[in-house]
């Protein structure tokens, strides 16, 4: 018999075309056999066009993968709505708190409501706390203990060339008080002197052209009295170190808060810079201050550390007596059972001694124990003053 093998061709063709495309689909399922990936995305297929951003961070709600959790579809993404961008954690604009001038600060961080994002222009506020900066704003109450210390005749008298504040934030209502009397006649310019209390940087004397992003706007720095103060002094630019040194940055937010249009001129000083040298920049201060410029001069000083309550008021009452005798020749011998920066009350007694602002209001004082309530063997106690000008009152020069 003769056999019609053109017949029997295409259908041997078919059979094997179908047990093929089985064999396919069989391992596709398996997991075994996998198909290439979409042009359109290296390394995997193309989302649907339809899925929108919303719906891909929170797979869960939709019917096409109704069996996968959202984390499932994301590892590790965060994916709560109240979330703008999974991948920084930081809110939506909508719920970032609102500037005094209704825009959003894009630095706000949810932890703390402190301030954390770094920007390449502005310096950070690394010690702002919302919740206890608002508190010592807001609470008005007497804070200043009852230390008896003796004050001149007429020291409410003139206007405001300088003052000296606290840096801890214990003192927090302190620093308030302080800076809702300065904005009674707000300066244009606020140069700040504090310690250096880590030592950092190459220089003694360092400073910053930079701004600063604070919760209340951007505190804008005089760059040309900084770079007055640099060329003069030989102050070096170091903007981490005043990011970091709270003698400054702890003060940055109370000086925006109270004085909305002031600019201001960070000076840190080093524990080694010389008597001599400390003198020379509270001359070049002076010049300053005395002359036709709205400027004026903040210390920001932390006095008696370490003692217990009643040591550090022995401690107080003898640096107050030195400062408004103007006894340089006894605050140059001393050390932190008085103040932690020689260098900073040196430069603003200098100051001010030359620049006639010799009256010296006394308006806040008190110890970190009588504060809290605790720590009484182991104290840091706080002055506010301020510096006014013999004979003088009215707005400044």
């Amino acid at each position: 018999m003769k056999t019609n093998y053109s017949k029997a061709i295409p259908i041997l063709a078919i059979i094997l075309a179908a047990a093929t495309l089985c064999l396919i689909g069989a391992g596709t399922a398996a997991g075994k056999i996998s198909l290439p990936p979409s042009q359109d995305a290296a390394g995997g297929p193309k989302l649907p066009d339809t899925v929108s951003d919303s719906q891909f961070l929170n797979t869960a709600s939709d019917p096409r993968s109704p069996d996968l959790e959202p984390e499932q579809q994301m590892p590790g993404a965060n994916t709560d709505p109240q979330f703008f961008d999974p991948a920084s954690g930081l809110m939506p604009p909508e719920t970032i708190p609102p500037l005094p001038d209704g825009s959003r600060d894009e630095t706000y961080s949810q932890e703390s409501g402190r301030y954390n994002a770094k920007s390449s222009d502005l310096l950070r506020c690394l010690h702002y706390d919302e919740k206890e900066f608002m508190r010592s704003v807001n609470d008005k109450s007497p804070v200043s203990d009852r230390l008896s210390l003796e004050e001149s005749e007429g020291a409410e008298s003139g206007t405001i060339l300088g003052g000296i504040v606290p840096h801890h934030l214990v003192a927090g209502r302190l620093i308030a008080g302080f800076f809702r009397t300065l904005a009674e006649d707000p300066p244009e310019t606020v140069i700040v002197i504090g310690p250096n209390h880590k030592l950092e940087g190459v220089r003694e004397i360092q400073t910053t052209p930079a701004s600063w992003g604070t919760p209340f706007g951007i505190l804008e720095a005089d760059s040309a009295i900084t770079a007055r103060l640099a060329e003069e002094t030989g102050a070096a630019r170091n903007d981490d170190l005043f990011e970091n040194e709270h003698s400054v940055s702890s003060l940055v937010p109370y000086i925006k808060y109270y004085l909305p249009e002031t600019k201001i001129v960070p000076v840190v000083l080093h524990g080694t810079l010389s008597f001599e040298e400390a003198k020379k920049l509270g001359s070049v201060i002076a010049e300053i201050v005395s002359g036709d410029t709205g400027t004026v001069v903040i210390a920001s000083i932390d006095f008696s550390h370490y003692l217990s309550a009643p040591e550090a008021d022995k401690m107080d009452i003898i640096t107050w007596k030195a400062i408004t005798s103007w006894d340089f020749e006894t605050i140059r011998t001393m050390d932190n059972d008085n103040l932690d920066s020689v260098p900073s009350i040196t430069a603003i007694l200098t100051a001010m001694d030359a620049a006639s602002a010799k009256n010296i209001d006394l308006t806040g004082h008190n110890n970190s124990s009588r504060i809290t309530g605790i720590s009484y063997d182991y104290t840091t106690s706080y002055f506010t003053m301020f510096f006014r000008r013999d004979g003088q009152t009215g707005s400044l020069p």
